[in-house]
């Protein structure tokens, strides 16, 4: 465990003139490390194998996308390549999965902005009746670019019209009249929903 802890000094504040690492034997080397001390020290005994390799993926898409409003179903398959590979990209310092995912990530984000702009330039009707499921864990990714269209609709109408009902319980605020308090009301929400998510790098 020492000798560990000194390799990641080392790692971490930089090694002496004449010696040097790539980013990519780095990643390699901090993964061996990270490997063996999970191996070794882990209280569970954990083997890092294509088994942990599967709750790995199903994690990181968890932490990428956790509402499953940005990435198509689609895209989600096609990074399933990397299901059981995550244990051979950590010990190898190529991180395929993380790049292909970063990329496609943020393509999503760039449209969901997009889709943002368009949807508060317009008026929004207060009096449309409609639901979606709000609980990721009980629906699916989108599987189109239209229906991801559409779902974000029902979350920024859904965000002025929560809005706009704390204005009216807003007892204070009684000079303005029903115009008034729906175009802050939607100001409020596009102001929410400016930067959907921050972009991964």
């Amino acid at each position: 465990m020492k000798k560990l802890f000194v390799v990641l000094l080392v790692l971490t504040f930089g090694l002496p003139n004449g010696y040097s690492f790539t980013q990519e034997k780095r990643d390699k080397l901090i993964g061996n490390l990270i490997k063996n001390a999970l191996e070794s020290y882990h209280y569970r005994n954990l083997k890092i194998d294509d088994n942990i390799s599967d709750l790995a993926f199903d994690s990181f898409l968890k932490k990428l996308d956790y509402g499953k409003q940005y990435m198509l179903k689609g895209d989600v398959d096609g990074l399933k390549i990397y299901k059981d590979k995550l244990d051979d990209e950590l010990v190898s310092g190529n991180h395929a999965l993380l790049l292909d995912a970063i990329k496609i990530f943020n393509q999503r984000v760039k449209t969901v902005e997009n889709y943002r702009a368009d949807f508060f330039k317009k008026p929004i009707d207060f009096d449309t009746e409609e639901s979606f499921e709000t609980d990721p864990e009980k629906r699916d990714y989108q599987k189109n670019e239209e229906e991801v269209k559409e779902l974000w609709k029902k979350i920024f109408r859904h965000d002025t019209i929560t809005r706009y009902m704390s204005i009216l319980d807003d007892q204070s605020d009684t000079k303005k009249n029903d115009k008034d308090k729906k175009n802050k009301a939607k100001a409020l929400a596009k102001k929410k929903n400016s930067k959907p998510e921050k972009k991964l790098t």
